[in-house]
């Protein structure tokens, strides 16, 4: 059995940009590459199908991030924290919700539970210095 671990984020006042919100998630340490790839939503995507491209074209996956931000379409990527390889799937909705689903290398407590602290530590701190975060919510299916 897999356990499905997700954070679900408010963002306010609601972004400007969606891509202002992964460049502050990308400064704070967070990177899209993942054993030398990229995955990410492409442009009218509309079924969460994860595209996946070679890392050394990220300036193209940044270019078409942008055009999903004019169409008003939400983005997806995958992100993970430094040298890790730990991460999972960040979803920046226009209406300021955010979606990270904890599926990359999900850290665990001894106790067999998602180590959302791990998580929380690296994403919050970044996100309330900017002041986007006006609330968030865990939750974890056994």
């Amino acid at each position: 059995m897999s356990t499905e671990s997700a954070l679900f984020m408010r963002l306010d006042p609601p972004v400007e940009s969606t891509i202002d919100v992964l460049h502050t998630l990308l400064n704070a340490g967070w990177t899209v590459n993942l054993e030398e790839q990229i995955m990410f939503l492409r442009l009218g995507n509309a079924d969460f199908d994860w595209e996946i491209v070679p890392a050394k074209k990220s300036s193209e996956v940044f270019s078409e991030l942008e055009q999903k931000r004019v169409a008003g379409e939400y983005l997806g990527i995958i992100l993970v924290w430094e040298d890790t390889e730990t991460g999972g799937g960040f979803v920046i909705y226009p209406d300021g919700r955010l979606m990270i689903t904890l599926s990359v290398n999900l850290k665990r407590l001894d106790c067999g539970v998602t180590d959302v602290s791990w998580y929380l530590e690296r994403i919050v701190p970044a996100l309330s210095e900017a002041g986007y975060i006006s609330s968030f919510e865990w939750t974890e299916t056994p």
